[in-house]
């Protein structure tokens, strides 16, 4: 706390004093008393108003210290009324009081809106184990009756899939560290399992995929960037040209593994770039060419940022659009 923001504070207690002590220097002149006891008394009435005011900013100032050493000190901010010592002063006490009992309530509802997304977000994740099970039992059915209605019917049940699987991590995005296992995985092995879960989509979309250059060994979550890559190879499917490809490479950078992720696409509107890995941002690509809901690369990015992976996009309209992946070659959480 400043000292002029206080002496402004007391402001009207100041005025007193002046006001005061301007009044007994009258009164005493007007009963004949000597200028000089006058002098004299009005100097001692300074020194003890000045001493007063000192002790009562220092104690002020020293208060502020205190509760503020506290607050950075905490872990859970909102918990400072229940540590903080209680003021002396009757007005202050009474405020103190009145505060403690507004923050007991505050917790209680954060402590209730927690539970009930805890409740939420369980359901919605046993939901997501549940549904996987119908779906797989559709493909395996079609694909021991295969025909051209069966392909057909694999393909919308693969999108069913990844939308679900969208929701799953989605829910999980609160804590999703739990979830995740960070372990020394071939790179190669987790782009291909990418292509392989989504290779009905290629196929149906006649997407060609290059993939070269990929030897590298990395530290991440194969699940999560597995997730991350299966999105970005939808996202190249659903804003295809004629002779759509695709092109995967990597090369070490600094301690990264740099992945691109290379498509001859319609390509993204430079303004709409920066905006791509916002919550519900479709664009106007997913306005026109179909139906996007703008949580595939929103719920991605979250997910790199847990994985301390960088993610980046490049793209010119009618040519090409790069996604770049910057992957920790070691374990940065044991750094």
């Amino acid at each position: 706390m400043k000292i002029g923001a206080y002496i402004s504070e007391q402001g009207l207690k100041i005025l007193f004093h002046i006001i005061c002590a301007s009044s007994v220097s009258a009164f005493l002149l007007f009963t004949g008393t000597n200028s000089g006891v006058i002098l004299i008394l009005l100097i001692a009435w300074a020194v003890v108003a000045i001493l007063s005011f000192s002790i009562s900013y220092y104690k002020e100032k020293m208060h502020i210290k205190e509760i503020s050493y506290i607050f950075e000190n905490l872990d859970k901010k909102y918990l400072l009324m229940e540590c903080v010592p209680k003021p002396r002063g009757l007005v202050d006490g009474k405020m103190f009081t009145l505060m403690k009992r507004a923050g007991k309530s505050m917790i209680e509802e954060v402590s209730n809106a927690k539970e009930e997304q805890k409740e939420y977000r369980e359901y919605i994740e046993n939901w997501v184990h549940e549904v996987k099970v119908p779906i797989t039992t559709i493909q395996l059915i079609e694909n021991n009756n295969k025909s051209e209605v069966s392909k057909k019917i694999i393909y919308q049940v693969k999108e069913l899939e990844e939308q679900v699987e969208r929701v799953l991590y989605y829910a999980r995005m609160g804590n999703i560290e739990q979830d995740l296992l960070i372990q020394k995985v071939e790179l190669l092995d987790i782009v291909n399992q990418s292509i392989y879960k989504h290779k009905q989509l290629l196929i149906q979309n006649n997407i060609s995929i290059e993939v070269a250059n990929i030897n590298q060994r990395i530290y991440t979550d194969t699940k999560g960037l597995t997730f991350i890559l299966g999105q970005l190879l939808s996202n190249a499917v659903r804003y295809k040209r004629e002779d759509a490809k695709i092109q995967i490479t990597s090369k070490s950078n600094k301690g990264y593994v740099e992945l691109e992720i290379l498509d001859n696409g319609i390509g993204i509107p430079k303004h709409d770039c920066a905006r791509i890995f916002d919550k519900g941002f479709t664009g106007n690509n997913g306005r026109v060419r179909t139906s996007s809901t703008g949580m595939g690369l929103y719920i991605s990015k979250r997910l790199a940022e847990h994985l301390q992976i960088k993610m980046a996009v490049e793209s010119t309209i009618n040519a090409y659009t790069k996604f770049t992946l910057l992957i920790p070659e070691k374990n940065l959480t044991k750094m």
